[in-house]
């Protein structure tokens, strides 16, 4: 059908939006019939469905701007966040995670603004790592932490300059700050199922130092 052009890009695009909508608003009623896992599934793939259209009508088809995609796959990141909290599902928060990780390299428009860039970093940080804490998710706060890592090491690799330099040494500082004093602020009981966090956050940057010097 998409072959002989029954559905174009933008019917394609429209309708994986609405699937994705859909599978979201089908797990409440999954879920209150005792259906955990399939609630869980579902909502996960309405989640993964919601960021493929998101990126199609950008970048696949031109159809909408930066902004309106961004924005679209934020809010795809803050309903999982949501969603995790509310049912206590890891699964998503780990999907919501991830996709909210991918959506600055997914929708990369080369131009070079790190701090828009780190500041979104930060809120997804803590939106997730304040999710993980109520729910006691420590693995959470290993995929935040390498998810930054990432976005960290692809921007100092890409796009850092000579001037940027204090930038990236700020940004760095910052981020190992945030998750060693999240961790260090947990009640004693939880800090040692914490303690990859702690470390990674204290340790990673030296990686950075060494491309530095």
């Amino acid at each position: 059908s998409i072959e002989r052009g029954y559905f174009t890009p933008r019917a394609r695009v429209i309708l994986a939006a609405i699937g994705g909508v859909t599978c979201l608003l089908a797990s409440f009623p999954l879920r209150s019939r005792g259906y955990e896992i399939v609630a869980n599934s579902v909502s996960g793939a309405g989640a993964v469905i919601l960021f493929a259209s998101a990126w199609a009508a950008h970048v696949l088809y031109g159809m909408i701007g930066f902004e309106l995609a961004f924005g679209a796959m934020v809010a795809t990141t803050a309903t999982c966040m949501f969603l995790a909290h509310r049912h206590a599902s890891l699964v998503i928060a780990v999907l919501g995670l991830v996709g909210g990780f991918a959506t600055p390299v997914v929708l990369a428009s080369g131009n070079d603004q790190p701090i828009p860039l780190f500041g979104y970093v930060l809120l997804l940080d803590l939106g997730f790592l304040f999710v993980a804490r109520r729910r006691r998710w420590p693995s959470i706060g290993v995929i935040a932490l390498c998810g930054t890592f990432v976005l960290q090491g692809l921007w100092i690799l890409r796009r850092m300059s000579s001037e940027s330099l204090v930038v990236g040494l700020v940004v760095l500082a910052v981020f190992a700050l945030v998750f060693a004093t999240f961790v260090a602020r947990l009640p004693s009981e939880d800090r040692r199922r914490w303690a990859a966090s702690q470390v990674g956050a204290l340790v990673l940057p030296f990686v950075f130092a060494l491309y530095f010097s």
